[in-house]
């Protein structure tokens, strides 16, 4: 099995468990112990089609995406690195999550790579 497929279900697997979530949610998928690379899942910001994932402290996100279980079609209307906890828009180094968003209201999961800072 290739990585990418790997990842992709676990990606899948998270995000099941994650679009049921009521409140915030950052469940780390895997690391990779040799280059301190880490995934994460988040959830939904409660009362929105937002999700965000977040590094933990001491990372920084260098990429990221997310899902949605929308109708059809769904898709995703945003999908940016993110700087703080309210969503603004990352620059440069400043990135400490990944954010997504719905264009239908459906229900979304983020996921974010992380590096050491």
């Amino acid at each position: 099995m290739s990585r990418i497929t790997s990842l992709t279900r676990k990606f899948a697997a998270v995000a099941a468990a994650a679009v049921v979530a009521t409140s915030t949610l950052a469940l780390p998928l895997a690391a990779n112990a040799s280059s301190g690379v880490i995934y994460v899942a988040g959830g939904m910001v409660p009362g929105t089609s937002v999700a965000r994932a977040f590094c933990p402290a001491g990372y920084v996100v260098t990429g990221g995406g997310g899902l949605t279980t929308g109708g059809t079609p769904a898709a995703l209307q945003q999908s940016y690195p993110i700087s703080d906890k309210d969503g603004t828009i990352a620059w440069g180094f400043t990135g400490i999550g990944w954010q997504v968003a719905a264009d239908d209201w459906s229900n979304v999961v983020a996921f974010a790579i992380c590096v050491p800072a």
